[in-house]
């Protein structure tokens, strides 16, 4: 817990109030803009509550309330510090570090339940040191909230199943906790089929059918009860016992499939266009998301407990009673989650956006599974412990150096100040579409003192609109520095030669040096070993996805007309 929480909370303000997430931004705002209502019957009103996003001007709106209400409440009402504009994005960094450390604890205890303490302290070992969590634990988003209440319905149903389904309280649990994460984000409804696979186990081992069915009933009506009492802006009415389904909500799910589907060639689409299914995201997962040595683990443990249930399946041969005397409920466990992890990456997988944050629920669970794979190593080769410290060491380094991200100057922090300090006042600057315009403003210095003049370049409008560079021709003589505050524009168009062959001409030309334009400065903030002092090696991970750089550690690149 206390490894979890050094990576968690290390550097929290690591954008030095730039607001420099774009969702993040959105999130503040939303929260913002909300009003506590003056009644229980008002908040469960979404025509009249202010703490429904429509309501507040905000027409699009697909995550959940849940998250930002409860960050209200503590910006507002527990942090003493003044409630503002930046308050409100450094405490969800604050409440998603500290629901991630949540997770941690529940791997924990999910252990104790199914193994012995030994896999449940290398589970949450491997959690805390897994870098995609850490870096969302990093962020103001509704994820890390929403892993936290699957995890926790995970638990829940455990607790269930080991009860052979009597027991009350672990139907609650589990019915208050996925109620809760449909309340952060609709995907949580994920995991009703793997709930429901739970309750045909528990038939099949013979439970009383009738019990169960009236369980599973009163399971769904806990889960739309609080999902209903969580999120009340999902629904079309005040009345309680209306369930039906706010339109608005269902037009933004349908906007949101239509905007990250192939056929929209919308800005962060364009980088998953030569994007390979599977491939890509096993790519970011094992390079990026917990590193090579730790992926090569968790993936065997992956493989192991679909062995393990492979080698129960065996008793067939002797019939069903001796498979059913086999598939404890250890062993269906392993499996079900070895499921769910399959299930979330290759569905995800195979979808256009394959941004690696829509793989986080999968993590915990492979946590799981690579602890049980490693205790087994370690009971059939306990003469090679030095092995094994050797190999924690070794994984420690990937989320140490990653965590010196957050422990210096942002990038664009850096590139901003070496603007004001080197590029005269008055001078024409270009600014990117779809990306954040450089210089942000520092403690006494901002664009308006130096005067600085910014031209936008709409770099991601069609190539074959003619007026698209003859306009930009035109800017670019004009413009004394070309700023590039990340590879949002340039990683994405020169992935995609075919959309945009003049662009990626124009990129080429302008990294070879042959435009009129020559590079002065190069900013980059590379998760680097050891994390403070002089650093000894860094990770280049330009060639991840493009959220996982963009946000928190982009490299900005400069040049000044020759």
């Amino acid at each position: 817990m206390i490894l979890a929480a050094f990576f968690r909370f290390a550097g929290v303000n690591w954008d030095q109030n730039q607001h420099l997430h774009p969702d993040e931004r959105y999130l503040t705002m939303v929260t913002w803009a909300m009003k506590w209502p003056s009644s229980l019957a008002e908040y469960l009103d979404p025509a009249k509550s202010m703490l429904n996003p429509y309501n507040t001007k905000n027409n699009f709106f697909v995550y959940g309330v849940l998250p930002l209400v409860i960050n209200k409440y503590f910006s507002q009402y527990v942090v003493l510090e003044s409630y503002d504009y930046n308050n409100i994005t450094l405490v969800g960094r604050l409440l998603s570090a500290l629901f991630e450390l949540g997770i941690v604890f529940l791997l924990y205890l999910i252990g104790k339940e199914l193994f012995k303490n030994r896999i449940a302290l290398s589970a949450t070992f491997f959690y805390s040191i897994f870098v995609l969590p850490i870096q969302q634990a990093h962020f103001f988003t509704v994820d890390a909230p929403l892993v936290f209440f699957t995890t926790l319905s995970f638990y829940g149903l455990v607790i269930f199943l080991k009860s052979k389904g009597s027991s009350f309280q672990a139907l609650v649990l589990t019915g208050l906790s996925l109620g809760l994460g449909l309340a952060c984000k609709v995907t949580a409804v994920y995991l009703l089929p793997f709930i429901t696979l739970a309750f045909v186990y528990l038939w099949w081992q013979k439970a009383k059918p009738l019990k169960l069915l009236s369980f599973f009933i009163i399971l769904l009506f806990l889960i739309c009860s609080f999902f209903r009492l969580a999120d009340p802006r999902v629904f079309a009415g005040a009345n309680w016992f209306d369930w039906r389904i706010n339109l608005t909500f269902i037009d933004n799910l349908k906007q949101l499939q239509a905007m990250s589907g192939p056929e929209s060639l919308s800005p962060p689409n364009i980088q998953w266009i030569a994007t390979k299914p599977i491939i890509y995201p096993l790519k970011n997962f094992v390079l990026w998301g917990v590193g090579l040595p730790l992926a090569v683990v968790l993936i065997a443990g992956w493989f192991f407990a679909f062995w393990c249930a492979g080698e129960k399946i065996l008793f067939l041969r002797n019939g069903f009673k001796a498979l059913r005397k086999a598939f404890d409920v250890k062993t269906f466990v392993m499996l079900l989650a070895s499921l769910w992890v399959l299930f979330i990456f290759v569905y995800q997988g195979v979808q256009f956006a394959k941004t690696m944050r829509y793989f986080y629920l999968m993590y915990p669970f492979l946590a799981i599974l690579g602890a049980y794979f490693v205790n087994k190593l370690w009971e059939d080769f306990k003469k090679y412990k030095l092995f094994f410290w050797l190999y924690g060491l070794v994984v420690l380094i990937y989320p140490l150096s990653f965590i010196s991200i957050y422990l210096k100057p942002h990038s664009r922090v850096q590139a901003s100040n070496w603007i004001y300090a080197n590029v005269p006042p008055g001078s024409s600057l270009s600014c990117e579409s779809w990306d954040d315009c450089l210089p942000v403003s520092l403690p006494y210095k901002n664009s308006s003192m130096y005067k600085y003049k910014v031209v936008t370049l709409n770099m991601f409008n069609n190539d074959k609109d003619f007026d698209k560079w003859t306009t930009i021709n035109q800017q670019l003589k004009t413009i004394d520095c070309l700023l590039m505050s990340s590879n949002r524009v340039w990683g994405s168009t020169m992935k995609a030669p075919e959309l945009y062959p003049r662009t990626t001409q124009y990129y080429k030309d302008l990294f070879e040096g042959k435009l009129d334009f020559q590079k002065a400065a190069e900013f980059t903030s590379y998760p680097c070993f050891p994390p403070v002092g002089k650093p000894w090696f860094c990770f280049d991970d330009s060639g991840a996805d493009e959220n996982f750089t963009v946000f928190d550690h982009p490299k900005v690149l400069i040049y000044k007309k020759k």
